[in-house]
């Protein structure tokens, strides 16, 4: 199944709005992240409650942070946990129009 949704991410800069898509087989998570004017892959893994595990990177004008997420991905709405480092940031989306 593919996944589309409208996201933001908050940080300590303030809210920055982005795109998640997804492609989930199964129990795998593959798909792109669309954040401060880049695009990265993601991948991970989806349990059968909708909780996942997911791995990928921000790339801005001055840095490359490689993430870990986890949280919830249902139909309608995502919700993670991004991990950079010893930083957490919250990233919540609805599915796109």
């Amino acid at each position: 199944m593919n996944y589309c949704y409208d996201v933001v991410l908050y940080t300590g800069l303030g809210a920055k709005k982005g795109r998640l898509d997804l492609t989930i087989t199964e129990n795998k998570i593959d798909g792109s992240f669309q954040i401060l004017a880049g695009e990265e892959k993601v991948w991970g893994q989806l349990d059968d409650k909708g909780g996942c595990l997911l791995y990928g990177r921000i790339v801005t004008a001055m840095n490359i942070y490689d993430f870990t997420a986890c949280g919830l991905i249902a139909e309608e709405s995502v919700d993670l946990e991004i991990n950079i480092g010893s930083d957490v940031f919250s990233l919540s989306g609805k599915a796109a129009q």
